[in-house]
C-alpha cells in the first residue's frame, strides 16, 4: 500500500513538473511571436549585417534574443498566423498536467 502511494506521488510530481515546463516554454514561444520583427528575419538570412557574426555582434529586436528571432521566424514561415495557436495549446496542455 505504501509503495502504491509513493508511485502515485511520483507520477503527480512528474506531471506537475512537465506541466510547469510546458507553460514556461509556451510563454517564451508566445513572447518570441509577439515581439517578432521582420528586420530580424533579414538578419538571420544574412541580407542585413551579413558581415557581422549573427550570434555575438548583432542586436536582435526580439525580446527572447537570437533563439526567439529564429523560433518566431520559423513558426511564422511554416504556419503563418496559425503559429500563435501553438503556445496557446501548450499552455492548455501544461495547465491540465499542472492541475493533476
Amino acid at each position: 500500500m505504501m509503495a502504491r502511494r509513493k508511485k502515485q506521488k511520483s507520477r503527480e510530481t512528474r506531471a506537475w513538473a512537465i506541466g510547469a515546463l510546458l507553460c514556461i516554454l509556451a510563454l517564451l514561444i508566445l513572447m518570441s511571436l509577439l515581439t517578432h520583427n521582420r528586420l530580424d528575419d533579414a538578419r538571420i538570412r544574412g541580407e542585413i549585417d551579413g558581415h557581422l557574426n549573427p550570434i555575438t555582434e548583432v542586436h536582435y529586436r526580439n525580446q527572447v534574443g537570437l533563439i526567439g528571432a529564429m523560433l518566431s521566424s520559423w513558426l511564422l514561415f511554416l504556419f503563418g498566423w496559425l503559429g500563435y495557436f501553438l503556445p496557446v495549446g501548450l499552455i492548455f496542455i501544461g495547465l491540465r498536467l499542472f492541475s493533476t
